[in-house]
């Protein structure tokens, strides 16, 4: 039971780091977006200046950090494995804002978010 609970840790750390990641990458183009919704323009916590960017972007690195630490923790605990697949779920949930790739822009983001967010997580449990 300590497993799944640090296993969780570490999901919601990961999906915390890239929700951050997400709105300090899009933030100077959120600005001038006339659609403003629930599920497009980000959190605006940057953009409504209730926090800094360089505050955002830390708040994604700790997180990341704090993943990337249960997730070492976990692969140590039970297989090699858990490092591919936290691995590749860590780095298309940052990239799918952050530039230089944008997987966001270019189309297969969503695809990325999809498998991040079943089967990855079902596979690196």
């Amino acid at each position: 039971m300590a497993a799944a609970g640090r296993t969780l840790t570490g999901l919601v750390m990961a999906q915390a780091g890239a929700d951050l990641a997400n709105d300090y990458h899009d933030h100077q183009d959120d600005v001038v977006n006339p659609n403003y919704s629930p599920f497009n323009g980000g959190s605006r916590v940057i953009i409504d200046g209730r926090l800094r960017a360089g505050e955002v972007l830390r708040g994604s690195h700790s997180c990341y950090g704090l993943a990337v630490l249960v997730g070492l923790y976990l692969a140590w605990l039970r297989n090699v494995l858990v490092l591919i697949f936290a691995g590749t779920g860590l780095l298309s949930g940052f990239f799918y804002s952050a530039g230089p790739v944008r997987l966001a822009r270019r189309g297969p983001g969503e695809i990325f978010v999809g498998i991040n967010s079943g089967p990855l997580i079902v596979l690196g449990g």
